[in-house]
């Protein structure tokens, strides 16, 4: 029997695994030999469930904050960016999960967010159950404040939670054959129509940090690049020897498509590229008898001789510094650099099929939706039109009494219509 009695409790718990699930829960037993009974019946429940001849019973799933260690496990190798599904679960267990025997510990800087945790310690059977629980999670999140997106985030991850306990092999241990959040309804997407001139690019990356420079230059010129793919970016894996191609396996597409993403190199990426391998070769180590940081060898983007996670911070300095706004909704993030690129080679004459390529769409539309024309480029179509529809003269020709030709108009009526009497 694994039951036990955690230190500052007064009732046993029990921890085992089964099916390669674990169960941790307490038995509200104060007695070991309770609590050991307790647990055999849970093991029971557990077999009887497995082989069907047990109904669905809410108390027979998983617990959230059980189940979110296994899911995290399963999904690891299919999603290109761990450590966000990791961040958008441990939100949504706010909500679902039990509350943690510690304060999170959060980075400096950061304030606890105001909309409480309220840590209800629910299992995947009870918004099944009672789907009030749904109605209950999404004012939740409206509370937060998030935008469309990000709220759709939280929906699709508590998805994921039970498109996996649904696979064939947990459906027996987890009991679950529904998905209460497919049918709910996911945020419309937000549109953004900010894209910079190429001289406002120009002046961002002049003012930026040298290793944000590198990874803005990378963006700009091989727009099929994301930034975090950009920030993993590493020598010996994504580049052959010549340095004429980028070959990344794990890719926002590589999901749907199956194929690695292959970016060619221009010669300007090559000549910048080259230059970086050449200044991370000789930088010496950091002290008298230290080792080389590995990190300068492996990966295209460091700071310091260290890999870089994160350049939001720098970038955004460096907009503030070069005079542009920054902001999700309503200004620029690193992201904008790919809808102005977008534009550009809209503005270059590239076509679409080409461009949606160039930029590493799945669909034409998306690639539709990156391209913002800027203003000088409707200037010809308007003088094409304006010569089309000479409106001045009509605009500004004197008001009073109609033209000679208008007043001969009922005359002639008048004289047809006597000729009519005659007869």
């Amino acid at each position: 029997m694994s039951v036990y009695l955690p230190k500052g409790c007064k009732t046993y718990y029990y921890d085992f695994w089964w099916r390669k699930q674990r169960y941790v829960d307490t038995t509200h037993q104060t007695r070991k030999e309770d609590a050991e009974l307790v647990e055999s019946q849970k093991k029971l429940q557990l077999r009887q469930q497995f082989a069907g001849i047990r109904p669905f019973d809410v108390r027979d799933t998983p617990r959230f904050q059980d189940w979110a260690e296994l899911y995290l496990a399963y999904q690891e190798k299919f999603v290109e960016r761990p450590d966000l599904l990791e961040r958008a679960v441990s939100v949504v267990l706010e909500f679902w999960g039990a509350r943690p025997p510690k304060p999170k510990s959060r980075p400096k800087g950061t304030n606890a967010h105001p909309q409480p945790a309220p840590y209800h310690d629910l299992r995947l059977g009870d918004p099944i159950a009672d789907p009030s629980w749904l109605q209950k999670f999404e004012r939740w999140i409206d509370a937060r404040g998030v935008s469309g997106s990000t709220r759709n985030t939280y929906l699709s991850t508590m998805s994921g939670f039970y498109r996996v306990a649904r696979q064939p092999e947990y459906r027996g241990e987890t009991g679950i054959d529904a998905n209460p959040f497919l049918d709910i309804r996911r945020s419309p997407p937000e549109g953004r129509i900010v894209a910079l001139e190429s001289v406002d690019v120009l002046r961002w990356i002049r003012v930026a940090p040298p290793h944000v420079r590198v990874a803005m230059a990378i963006a700009a010129l091989a727009p099929k690049m994301r930034l975090q793919t950009i920030l993993g970016l590493q020598w010996a894996t994504h580049f052959d020897r010549t340095l004429t191609r980028i070959t990344v396996y794990r890719h926002k597409t590589g999901q749907r498509t199956g194929l690695p993403q292959v970016t060619p190199i221009d010669p300007q990426l090559r000549g910048i590229l080259a230059e970086v391998k050449a200044q991370n070769a000789k930088t010496p180590a950091p002290r008298s008898g230290a080792k080389r940081n590995g990190d300068l060898d492996r990966y295209v983007i460091t700071y310091r001789g260290r890999r870089v996670e994160s350049i939001k911070k720098a970038t955004k300095r460096a907009a503030i510094a070069a005079g542009l706004h920054w902001g999700v909704r309503d200004g620029v993030t690193f992201h904008t650099l790919r809808h102005s690129i977008a534009t550009l080679l809209a503005e270059l004459g590239i076509g679409e099929r080409l461009r949606m390529e160039l930029m590493g769409h799945k669909e034409i539309r998306t690639t539709q939706k990156y391209t913002h024309l800027a203003a000088r480029a409707q200037v010809g179509p308007h003088e094409q039109l304006s010569a089309a529809m000479p409106l001045r003269d009509v605009v500004f020709q004197p008001s009073g009494k109609p033209s000679g030709a208008r007043r001969r108009e009922p005359r002639k009526r008048q004289q047809i219509s006597t000729r009519r009497r005659v007869h």
